[in-house]
Formats: structure tokens, sequence, C-alpha cells
């Protein structure tokens, strides 16, 4: 398995201005609170039956999980409650926790981990929480239980996520619309740009790192070339906030609304036009990208997880487990095992077939 985060970055509590939603949840998790979506409730259930397939793996968190980022066959999961959980990925048997932040004592609730990401060369992890808080570490050699190093901790207000762009670049998505790139030997700013006035809710680097794919609330996707900040296209499309983003290859994106569509798009079109590929019942929260198989991970209705084929949108194989909202989704393995995560505070390893399964159209 390969070093590398989720295919789809939706962000991590997403606030009202520089505030948060319900009990500190974010947007997403304050608006399932209330259409009554999402329980507290939902984090005692047991997991659900399973459809076509059961989990290799079952793994119970310590919160709801926001990041899963992989490293090895090591699974680094980031919740609610301010951690990032280390686990086994083939065992599902837990590992000395990497990072802990109980807050303040001021503070009613610990600080959220907003993002959990691993630099390209394996080498560093990059962890964002809910008081702008960007810490990083460097993996200690021939550790086997991941153990850390501090390089540096920096405070950047209105900060959600954090990707490395390669070894020594990492962009920042800010709640102000503002996208920075960041030389993290030096610190220094190699840019920073006002994208939007709305927050920015996802990013996604294509698999050659030569376009970044960047969503915000007001329903917008930008596409940008990484190290200039310079917008190349503006995707217009979807009618509310988008939460996922992924990309299939180098010039084809798929993107998730809260206006419950999944769309393709194209990039080598000179005005790129939404295909559409799905359109359920609720928000659509997650989303992940099989490059190898052509193929998309999303929740479905019920707490489900589907399989949708990029080139027609039907719908394969269907994974039932997740007892609330599924808010992370990423191929490993060239595509031959799914990792879902949700609300639920579960963490599920499915192994897939190499094709979907008999499909239907939705």
């Amino acid at each position: 398995m390969n070093c590398g985060t989720v295919s789809s970055t939706t962000m991590r509590d997403r606030g009202r201005a520089c505030g948060r939603g319900a009990r500190g949840y974010g947007p997403l998790a304050a608006s399932l609170v209330g259409f009554g979506v999402l329980q507290m409730a939902g984090l005692a259930g047991a997991a659900g039956e399973a459809s076509s397939a059961s989990p290799l793996v079952a793994i119970r968190a310590d919160h709801m999980v926001l990041d899963v980022a992989l490293r090895g066959d090591r699974l680094l999961v980031a919740t609610q409650s301010g951690r990032v959980e280390v686990y086994d990925a083939l065992t599902g048997v837990a590992q000395p926790t990497l990072f802990s932040d109980a807050g303040s004592p001021e503070r009613k609730f610990a600080p959220t981990v907003r993002s959990v990401a691993i630099a390209p060369d394996g080498e560093e992890v990059a962890v964002v929480t809910s008081e702008g808080l960007l810490h990083r570490y460097e993996f200690v050699p021939s550790s086997d239980s991941l153990e850390t190093r501090l390089l540096g901790k920096r405070s950047i207000p209105g900060l959600m996520e954090a990707r490395y762009l390669d070894a020594h670049r990492i962009l920042l998505a800010d709640m102000r619309g503002e996208l920075a790139l960041v030389d993290v030997d030096s610190g220094v700013e190699v840019y920073r740009r006002q994208l939007d006035y709305d927050p920015i809710y996802a990013i996604d680097l294509s698999p050659d790192g030569s376009r970044l794919a960047v969503a915000f609330r007001s329903s917008r996707v930008q596409i940008v070339e990484p190290v200039s900040g310079e917008t190349q296209h503006v995707l217009k499309g979807h009618l509310d906030s988008v939460f996922g983003l992924a990309w299939l290859d180098d010039d084809q994106l798929a993107t998730a609304s809260k206006d419950k569509q999944l769309f393709a798009w194209d990039l080598r079109q000179a005005d790129p036009r939404p295909r559409s590929l799905y359109r359920g019942d609720h928000y659509i929260t997650a989303l992940g990208a099989d490059r190898a198989g052509s193929r998309l991970a999303i929740p479905l209705d019920g707490f489900e997880v589907g399989l949708v084929a990029f080139a027609d949108g039907s719908i394969g194989s269907r994974l039932k487990g997740h007892t609330a909202p599924v808010h992370r989704l990423l191929f490993v393995d060239d595509g031959r095992k799914l990792v879902s995560a949700g609300y639920d505070a579960r963490v599920f390893v499915w192994k897939l077939d190499s094709e979907s399964e008999s499909s239907t159209r939705r």
C-alpha cells in the first residue's frame, strides 16, 4: 500500500463564520442533527448486517471519525475528540495514539482534529485542529509503532485543512476562502490567494500534482494550479455546498454535494460541464475514487456505501455496516480494498471484487 490520504477531502468542523455547529460538530454534522439523521445513540449501536460483503476489519474509534490517512499498513484515524488514533489496517488492532489534544481547562470540549495528512515520502505527518493549529511530526526511523517527533506547531486562524504538495511544500485551506502554499523547511509562505469569500470545504490534488480541486460552501469548485495558486477553471453546476472531490485521472474529476448529486467533469474541455452520475435522497457526505477500476464510492441512503461506475453511474456493490453518516471513503491496495469511516465512530476495511457486481441504475 502506498502512503496517502483520503481521496476525497471534505472539510472537518465546517463552522459558521469562525464559530462551530451543534456541540462543535460543524455545519455538516449540525445539519444532519437538525434533520434527525445523526443521533448520538448511533455511537453506541452495533454494526449493521452485511449485504454484498462483510468487512475484513472492523474498528471502533474513540469518537466520530473526521479523517483517515494510511501509512504502510497503519491507519491514522482523526476523531472529533481531538485524537489521531492508529490501527493495524490488516487486523484492526489498536496501536499507541499518535496525537491527542485535550484543549485548555476552560474549554467545554476538546479541539477537533480536522485533518491528518502524510507527506508523499511518508516521512512526516501534518495534523490540523479546530483551534487553527498545524502540528507537524516526523516519523521516527525503524519504529514499529509509528513513533513521532514534533517538528513544529503553527497557529493559522481559520485553518481547515492541510495537504502536502510534495515533501517540502504544504497546501493550507481556510474558512475565509484563502489557499496558501508554505515551504515546510523554512516556514515561508510561497503564496496566499483569496480564491473565494466562502469557506473552503475540500481540496484534492490530481494524481500528477498538476491540478488542485478546491470546493467551497458556495457550491462552486475551482481548479487551481497548485504551484502558483492561479485559478484555471471555475466549475458551476451544483446547487449547494460541495463536500467531496475525487480524481479519476489527471483530467477527470468527480464532485459530491449537499444538493444530493454526484457529478463528473472532463477538464480537457475548454468550458467543462457537469455530467450527472447519481442523485440520491440525502446529502452525499463523502467520496472516494478507485483510479485503477474507474469507479467511485459514495454514501447511499440508509448509511450504506455504494460503488458507482464512473462511465455511466451504475451502482454495483452496496456495503452495509455503518449506523450513522459516512464521512470518509478511501480505496487502498490498488482498489482491492475500501476504507469507510463515519460519525458512528466505525472504521471498516472492505475487500472488493475487481469489478462491481451486477449493476442497477439509480
